[in-house]
């Protein structure tokens, strides 16, 4: 598991990622929630209190709302982006409002 930003106690909060197969990550989201985008790979991803696997392509992102644990598992060699759910849903609604402005 590669990530500069990861917290003392393994855990991911945001940056990029990298998972050699078969590796897992337990994420920390904010309390809004935690916006994950597969740059290579396929992640299996699944949080506490939801009853789905979340199968995740390269190219793919998915939003989980909510804090509670979850936890991204690399079913191949994978590089993903873990954002904060809120700046991820701002970051798209400025791009959108810039786009209607053209």
């Amino acid at each position: 598991m590669r990530n500069v930003l990861a917290s003392r106690r393994g855990a991911a909060r945001t940056g990029a990622w990298e998972l050699a197969e078969n590796q897992a990550c337990r994420l920390v989201p904010g309390r809004d929630g935690v916006a994950i985008r597969v740059n290579s790979g396929c992640l299996v991803i699944t949080q506490e209190g939801d009853p789905e696997d979340h199968v995740l392509l390269a190219g793919e992102d998915l939003r989980m709302s909510g804090s509670d644990a979850v936890v991204a598992w690399a079913m191949s060699p994978s590089s993903f982006v873990v954002t904060d759910a809120v700046a991820e849903t701002r970051l798209g609604l400025a791009v959108a409002e810039r786009l209607q402005g053209s």
